[in-house]
């Protein structure tokens, strides 16, 4: 993905192609840390954290959380919420939920990836989520 921004969009507009309910959120003001998007399918409700990331994977691999950002999808899911955080990068995009969700990844991190694709398959992604 070029930006987080495009990987927002394809997100979005791909989700509510398949008529699942899609909210972009900018939160501003509203509330220190909460995710970019909130996606509710007929079986689940998820909150998830975008990030686009430029170059190579390089170790550790740091996720650029802002200040509030990785306490609440922690919480969130600690809660019995789901919490998801999607990384698109130069030929990939991975998904990490729930308890994989971290702030700093090594060279393990292949394994903490709950679902991954390099072309963005809507279907096959709310299958995964609804599972």
């Amino acid at each position: 993905m070029k930006s987080e921004s495009e990987l927002r969009r394809t997100l979005v507009r791909g989700l509510r192609a398949h008529h699942v309910m899609a909210v972009s959120i900018e939160s501003g003001t509203t509330g220190l840390g909460i995710p970019d998007v909130y996606i509710r399918t007929k079986r689940v409700g998820a909150w998830a954290e975008l990030k686009n990331v430029k170059s190579t994977i390089k170790y550790p691999f740091t996720i650029s959380f802002r200040p509030g950002q990785y306490q609440w999808l922690t919480t969130h899911h600690r809660l019995g919420g789901t919490s998801l955080l999607i990384v698109g990068t130069l030929f990939d995009i991975f998904v990490f939920k729930n308890e994989h969700i971290k702030e700093v990844y090594d060279k393990t991190m292949y394994k903490d990836i709950d679902f991954s694709f390099v072309n963005f398959n809507v279907a096959e992604f709310i299958d995964w989520l609804d599972q």
